[in-house]
């Protein structure tokens, strides 16, 4: 018999990561490596992984998501993503998060009955995107395997506009902290 750890759950619980909001993410490279190169005199250094992530990051994700604010670090990358709000006042909108047990389709898939569910942006969504585009062009352009993320990623909800701006100067100023951060291998 398998022993499988439970791992902690860092989503909010009953929170419908698909609202129109601005969250601040942090996702980690596997055993926090530095592929993305290094932190010297309080500057990015940069690894040609490092042009691979900017890129991809950077990248058109769809209409009603915007990356608002990001820093790619030596094993992390900092995002503030925007959730917009694309539907209609009054629209009855059920996201995968709010199915109802009858809704559920009798094959592996899950869906509404007559197929129509719209696909909302979640967080999650998102954040799996960035991380496989980012990990295919590095195996494809580096034939580099040892590549790899952390599971899951960090999330904070941003509720204030004040909240927002010390994100953004805290993503911003993230290489001048670098000898205080958590994910300086340095500071284990």
């Amino acid at each position: 018999m398998y022993y499988w750890p439970e791992r902690k759950i860092l989503r909010k619980k009953d929170y419908d990561y698909s609202l129109p909001w601005y969250y601040f993410i942090t996702i980690c490279c596997k055993n926090r490596e530095y592929f993305f190169g290094d932190i010297q005199d309080e500057k990015m250094i940069f690894s040609d992984m490092w042009n691979i992530a900017n890129n991809e990051i950077g990248k058109h994700i769809r209409d009603d998501v915007k990356i608002n604010e990001y820093i790619v670090m030596p094993n992390h990358i900092h995002l503030i993503i925007h959730i917009i709000d694309t539907f209609p006042v009054g629209s009855n909108r059920i996201g995968p998060d709010m199915i109802r047990p009858d809704d559920i389709v009798q094959s592996n898939r899950i869906g509404p009955k007559n197929g129509t569910m719209p696909s909302f942006p979640t967080i999650s969504r998102v954040i799996r995107g960035i991380k496989s585009r980012i990990t295919s062009r590095v195996q494809k352009e580096y034939e580099n395997y040892e590549f790899c993320w952390q599971k899951s990623f960090y999330d904070v909800i941003i509720h204030t506009e004040d909240q927002l701006q010390k994100t953004r100067e805290y993503i911003k100023n993230n290489p001048k902290n670098w000898e205080n951060d958590n994910n300086n291998l340095t500071n284990i």
